[in-house]
């Protein structure tokens, strides 16, 4: 890679990371609901 990057080529990087960063906080927001639901249910289990 150049030592000096292109202004555009380091903005779509960036942009890229961004988009990355968003989409693990949904794919890790997705697993703490559905670590929430396994628990609530191993509950509802333990009352049965």
């Amino acid at each position: 890679m150049d030592e000096y990057p292109l202004p555009c080529l380091t903005q779509h990087r960036n942009e890229v990371t961004r988009e990355k960063e968003e989409q693990l906080c949904r794919v890790t927001e997705v697993q703490r609901l559905q670590a929430q639901q396994a628990d609530a249910a191993l509950e509802e289990f333990k009352r049965q």
